[in-house]
C-alpha cells in the first residue's frame, strides 16, 4: 500500500514511516525462517522473532490508522440536515454525506 487512506479531500495521508522500517525489517527475518530446518532448534527461534515482528507491524498499523481517526474527527465539523425525521436525517461533514444509522 503506498498510502495508509486517501480522503474525500482529496488528501492522501501516507504510511507510518516506523511501519516502512518494520516491513524492510520483515523480509529477511521471514527468508530465514523459511531456509531454516523444520523440527530444529533455530526454526523455532526464527518463528519466535517473526511472530513479534509481525505483531509489532500489526500494532503499528493499527496505531497510525487510530491516530488518523482521532485527527479526522477532531478536525472535522459536522452539521444536521433537517427537515427529516430523526432515524432519517444525515450528517454533512465538510462536504461528505453520510447518512444516519441510529
Amino acid at each position: 500500500m503506498k498510502h495508509l487512506a486517501v480522503l474525500s479531500t482529496g488528501e492522501q495521508v501516507d504510511n507510518p514511516k516506523p511501519l516502512t522500517r518494520s516491513l524492510r525489517r520483515l523480509r529477511p527475518a521471514s527468508r530465514a525462517y523459511a531456509r531454516s530446518k523444520p523440527g530444529g532448534a533455530g526454526r523455532r527461534q526464527h518463528a519466535a522473532a517473526l511472530a513479534r515482528l509481525h505483531a509489532h507491524v500489526a500494532n503499528q498499523r493499527r496505531d497510525g490508522l487510530h491516530k488518523l481517526t482521532t485527527r479526522l474527527t477532531r478536525t472535522t465539523t459536522c452539521e444536521r440536515q433537517g427537515g427529516m425525521t430523526r432515524r432519517y436525517q444525515a450528517l454533512t461533514c465538510n462536504g461528505a454525506v453520510s447518512p444516519r444509522t441510529n
